[in-house]
C-alpha cells in the first residue's frame, strides 16, 4: 500500500518542524523587542528616590524637569545623622579612654613584676584587658 504524499510522516515532521522554528523565531524575536523597548520607557517613568531614608526637607526640582546623573534633587533634615555622628564619636572617644586606662594599667604591672613586687600571672591578665580593649 502506497502512501500518499501527504500522508507521509517524514513530510509532515518537517512541516512541524519549520513551524515550530518559525514561531519560535518569531516569539524570540518580539520578546527581544519588547524587552529593549520596556526598560528604557520604565527608566524615564521611574520617580526620583533617594539613597537614604529621612525627613525630606526641601525639594529643588520641578515635575517634567530634565535632570542630569548627579543633580541634587532634594534636602534631607540633617538632625538624625548628625545625631549618629554624635553618638559614634562619644564611642570612638569612650573606647579611645579605655584603651588608655588598660595600657596605663599593663604599664604598670609589668613595673611591679620587673621589680618582682607581683607574680606575672597579673602582668598577664592586665595585657589581656589592654589587647582586649584595644579600639
Amino acid at each position: 500500500m502506497a502512501t500518499s504524499r501527504r500522508d507521509n510522516p517524514r513530510r509532515i515532521r518537517h512541516i512541524v518542524g519549520g513551524f515550530l522554528c518559525l514561531t519560535l523565531l518569531a516569539g524570540g524575536s518580539a520578546a527581544y523587542w519588547y524587552g529593549v523597548q520596556e526598560p528604557n520607557a520604565a527608566r524615564a517613568a521611574r520617580p526620583p528616590a533617594s539613597q537614604v531614608d529621612g525627613k525630606l526637607q526641601e525639594v529643588l526640582f520641578t515635575e517634567g524637569q530634565q535632570v542630569k546623573k548627579g543633580d541634587v534633587l532634594a534636602k534631607i533634615d540633617p538632625r538624625l545623622f548628625q545625631a549618629a555622628l554624635d553618638q559614634a564619636k562619644a564611642k570612638k572617644a569612650q573606647d579611645i579612654a579605655q584603651f588608655t586606662s588598660a595600657s596605663k594599667d599593663l604599664e604598670r604591672s609589668n613595673t611591679l613584676v620587673k621589680s618582682n613586687i607581683t607574680r606575672s600571672r597579673s602582668s598577664t591578665s592586665s595585657r589581656a584587658r589592654s589587647i582586649s580593649s584595644a579600639p
